[in-house]
């Protein structure tokens, strides 16, 4: 199973896919934007998701900040066609290690079960 992790900023955001075996994460990828290069942000979920796009079965997006544009689950499971929790937090509510990336991953991983 395949699952998508964010975390999303006021200026930059992080995205991660991770394959899950036996409970246990494994990074394929990630990235790192620029928010103000991108009108929304389900293009880029749908460029950086491409490949894997019928693999992802679950997405977790951690809010840390105020993104220049609306981050709503209903907009990002069309532009991924999986399952999606946005979870808004403040930055330093997620030390949960190694990165806020991973907490996103395990939650995802709950929200696929």
């Amino acid at each position: 199973m395949i699952v998508l992790a964010g975390e999303i900023a006021a200026a930059t955001s992080s995205l991660a896919l991770f394959e899950v075996t036996d409970d246990e994460l494994h990074l394929l990828r990630t990235a790192q934007i620029a928010n103000d290069e991108y009108p929304a942000l389900a293009p880029v979920l749908r460029r950086f998701a491409a490949a894997d796009r019928s693999r992802v079965r679950a997405a977790c997006f951690l809010v840390t900040g105020a993104p220049p544009w609306p981050v709503e689950s209903s907009v990002i499971r069309s532009a991924i066609g999986a399952d999606v929790e946005v979870a808004e937090t403040a930055p330093n509510d997620h030390r949960d290690p190694p990165t806020p990336l991973w907490s996103a991953a395990r939650r995802a991983v709950n929200l696929a079960r």
